[in-house]
């Protein structure tokens, strides 16, 4: 079900052929899983008035997330979902490889925003103080270097990342959230946390 100017739960779901999607400037509405599955989607644009984008996934071709030059909540940092300030990181698509480095001025890391995603190495820029749950669930990440002003690392964040090997946690550390690091294969952990 959905209504007026809401792009709804898996309305898209498992429409494997589809490449790109542009939607109308009134959906104001993206909710999650609405292009779940759809793994020949390689990039959607967000409209002018949406003010709510959750990801979806399985969409493994997706390279590129766009937004319209209207839109005042949003924002897109090579084809990388932010807020509009560039502060919070919301959606990475799944197409990406290789390292990443967040720009300077992120500072929250939004739920679930890595999920699954093929990243291998990922260094934490230091104003990072929020990681929301399951930011990295699933990924392909293989070392993490947390940054020193993250007090928490939430639940689920690394859950199932199956070459997770190796992470530095930062001097700020108080609490790891349950399942954080389960399913993770880690030979090594270093702490700077007292």
């Amino acid at each position: 079900a959905t209504s007026n100017d809401v792009v709804g739960y898996g309305v898209f779901q498992n429409l494997d052929k589809v490449e790109s999607v542009l939607l109308p400037n009134s959906a104001t509405t993206i909710e999650e899983q609405a292009f779940l599955n759809c793994s020949s989607l390689q990039s959607i644009t967000i409209p002018a008035n949406a003010t709510a984008v959750e990801q979806s996934d399985g969409c493994t071709s997706l390279n590129t997330i766009n937004v319209s030059a209207a839109n005042t909540r949003f924002k897109s940092i090579d084809g990388v979902l932010f807020n509009a300030e560039a502060t919070k990181i919301l959606w990475f698509p799944l197409a990406k490889q290789g390292d990443y480095t967040l720009p300077p001025t992120v500072t929250e890391i939004g739920e679930y925003a890595f999920r699954n995603c093929h990243i291998t190495s990922f260094t934490m820029p230091p104003n990072i103080t929020e990681i929301g749950m399951g930011a990295f669930y699933g990924s392909s990440v293989e070392s993490v270097i947390l940054s020193d002003n993250l007090a928490t690392i939430p639940q689920a964040t690394f859950q199932n990342c199956s070459s997770l090997r190796q992470v530095v946690i930062g001097s700020a550390a108080n609490l790891i959230g349950n399942y954080a690091f389960d399913g993770c294969p880690l030979t090594d952990i270093y702490i700077s946390a007292t």
